[in-house]
């Protein structure tokens, strides 16, 4: 057995599962708050599990990688927007306190 293919394998896993888990408490504190930006959170991380899901077609096609790399482009856009407007909503509602 190949410990690259292994790693690679398992790399791929774990995305899939840290961005499924980032989603499911995105919805979570989406529902409590209403705070837009964990929508940009939940898109991007549902976006990067697919994305993450499709590297085990294992193609040589240029298309699909090139629609890949473009979505994980846009995941992380959507990923780090989201994630700079929490910590910019944390930030100033700690500021109010006294």
């Amino acid at each position: 057995m190949d410990v690259l293919k292994v790693l690679y394998d398992a790399d791929r896993i774990a995305h899939i599962a840290l961005n499924a888990a980032i989603a499911v408490m995105s919805i979570v504190a989406l529902l409590r708050t209403r705070q837009r930006f964990f929508g940009l959170i939940i898109t991007g991380s549902l976006l990067q599990v697919c994305l993450s899901s499709m590297l085990f077609i294992s193609t040589q096609d240029r298309l699909f990688h090139l629609v890949y790399r473009s979505g994980v482009l846009v995941a992380v856009a959507l990923l780090g927007t989201g994630l700079l407007l929490l910590i910019r909503h944390v930030l100033l509602h700690d500021a109010k306190r006294p």
